[in-house]
């Protein structure tokens, strides 16, 4: 039986790069995943860093402290360098705002609306096709019978509460 030694496990960096899978575009994490985002161990002590700040340490260095790393390419797996910047939790939000992935405004401030609401059940094609059938006379509850939502939902979209 062969002893254990820290001499015996691979490098953070060996064991970085085997869970890497480039493809063309991004480079995906295909190791642990942690709300979305790839988790490596590190050190003696084993602890998490999220494998595209691992990335941009291994390419340019420490992280500034109050600093994150964002993705251009919205892929939370993604590792690839030259998709990743460095910026404040107020320059990703404004990074999400412009790609139109939150709403800026409102109580509903950094939700995203239609189709890229993660809990979307009805695409922009739907949503067109309900607006149009309440006009030809259909009934709330007779839209969200056929649309697999409530009423009071096929109301607040018709009326451009939820979709705008």
């Amino acid at each position: 039986m062969k002893t254990w030694t820290w001499k015996t496990v691979s490098s953070p960096e060996a064991r970085f790069w085997a869970k890497v899978h480039k493809t063309p575009n991004c480079w995906l994490w295909t190791g642990a995943i942690s709300a979305g985002y790839g988790v490596l161990r590190r050190g003696r002590k084993a602890q998490n860093i999220l494998a595209h700040r691992f990335m941009w340490e291994l390419q340019y260095g420490m992280i500034p402290k109050g600093c994150i790393i964002c993705h251009r390419c919205d892929i939370p797996k993604c590792v690839n360098p030259r998709h990743l910047f460095i910026g404040t939790q107020r320059d990703n939000i404004q990074d999400a705002i412009k790609k139109g992935r939150v709403v800026p405004w409102g109580k509903h401030f950094g939700q995203a609306k239609g189709e890229k609401h993660g809990r979307a059940k009805l695409a922009l094609a739907d949503v067109q096709e309900l607006r149009h059938l309440r006009q030809e006379g259909m009934n709330y509850r007779q839209l969200g019978q056929r649309f697999g939502i409530t009423g009071t939902q096929a109301c607040r979209i018709v009326l451009r509460h939820n979709w705008l």
